[in-house]
């Protein structure tokens, strides 16, 4: 269950990374850099 745990952790934090990188590519494509 444990290792579940941590996988599921794992995937949430890649998934949170990508957002994050792919709103700051949106964002400096639309607004310039903010």
């Amino acid at each position: 269950m444990r290792n579940a745990n941590s996988a599921v952790e794992r995937v949430r934090n890649q998934l949170s990374y990508k957002l994050g990188k792919a709103m700051i590519a949106s964002s400096k494509a639309a607004g310039g850099g903010g």
